[in-house]
This record gives C-alpha cells, sequence and structure tokens, in this order.
C-alpha cells in the first residue's frame, strides 16, 4: 500500500529523514527516492518509523515514496544486512568545468586507479551527487580511495576532491546444521565454512 501521509525533515544538504505511520507495525515498509530502492525492507514492530534516506541537492525536487505491506505478505530473512558497497558520491561544483570524472582504487591494491565515471558538468547545480557506478569489494573489510576531477574545456584536469571510504561486508553466510544431542533438549550445533 503506498502510504501518502509521510513526515520529511532536512538533516543536511545531501540526506533527510523520512517518517511516516504504518497500518501493520508487523509488516515491512519500502522507502523509493526517484524510482529506485533506497530502505527496505524495514521492519521495526511498531507502527510509527523513520529512516535517514539520501536527496541529493536540496536545489532540485525527488520523488519519493513509501509503501507498506502486511506481515502475511512477506517472507523476510531473519537478519537485514545493509551491505555499503555503493556509496552515493558528492562533490562541489566547479563554474568552470565542462566535465567531472571520477578515479577509483583499492588502497592496497598494487594497480593503478581507474575512471569510473566520466559525465559532462550538470548546469545550475551548487552540488553533484552520484551513485558509486562500481560495486566495491569489501568482504572483510576494505579501504577504498575515490578522486574526483573537474575537466576544463581544454581537457585539463584539476582535482575537486578525493577521499577514502570503508567497504565491509560480510562473507557469505555457513550453513546451520543442528543434531539430536545426548538428552532431551539438547543439540549439536555445526557451522560448515
Amino acid at each position: 500500500m503506498l502510504n501518502l501521509a509521510v513526515r520529511l525533515r532536512d538533516l543536511d544538504k545531501t540526506h533527510a529523514t523520512v517518517a511516516w505511520t504504518t497500518p501493520w507495525p508487523d509488516g515491512a515498509s519500502w522507502v523509493f527516492v526517484n524510482g529506485k530502492r533506497v530502505v527496505g525492507p524495514h521492519v521495526t514492530g511498531t507502527a510509527e518509523r523513520s529512516v535517514r534516506i539520501p536527496m541529493g541537492d536540496s536545489s532540485f525536487s525527488v520523488a519519493l515514496e513509501v509503501h507498506d505491506f502486511e506481515a502475511t505478505d512477506l517472507d523476510l530473512p531473519p537478519v537485514e544486512i545493509e551491505p555499503n558497497t555503493r556509496p552515493i558520491l558528492v562533490w562541489k561544483d566547479v563554474a568552470d568545468a565542462v566535465r567531472f570524472r571520477i578515479y577509483h582504487k583499492e588502497r592496497d591494491a598494487q594497480v593503478a586507479e581507474e575512471l569510473i565515471y566520466d559525465r559532462a558538468r550538470r548546469t545550475g547545480q551548487t552540488r553533484h551527487h552520484v551513485l558509486c557506478p562500481a560495486v566495491l569489494n569489501g568482504v572483510g573489510g576494505i579501504w577504498h580511495l575515490f578522486r574526483v576531477e573537474a575537466v576544463d574545456p581544454y581537457g585539463n584536469e584539476s582535482e575537486r576532491d578525493s577521499w577514502a571510504y570503508f567497504v565491509s561486508e560480510p562473507a557469505a553466510e555457513p550453513a546451520v546444521t543442528a543434531y539430536e544431542g545426548s538428552a532431551d533438549g539438547l543439540y549439536t550445533v555445526h557451522l560448515e565454512t
């Protein structure tokens, strides 16, 4: 069900808090920004819900949707894992630039950085944001390095911003097997890794 009673509050220039009341406290909710899922399934066990979402530059509007579903409609995993393998990259505008390029590499990798974004500058914005075009490796925890370059009309690059980003992605979940134990109510649990 599309929830039309949504409250929106700015946190900063790129994020906001969305709050709403669901008719199904035991159900799940999904939040979409510009047609893309940013949260969900979101299950709290309460009717009042709120989440932090990316909004981009506040100088333009976004399409925001919150969908609620009854618990009987869902087959949810017992633990919700939010991987951070596709961050939103944000940088300030450069009036003289005609395009922006983003370079990436894993910090400890012995390879050259690679170009992952090369697009024309969108005029009329004070800040630019883009969902990271590459899905980052994070198994075991890995630092990634990003560099944003502004390109002038002659093709010269100048560094606008650079930063390190830590990606932590859990390894594949092990299989769990339970066997009857030595007495009633006792079990032997085996993790297969």
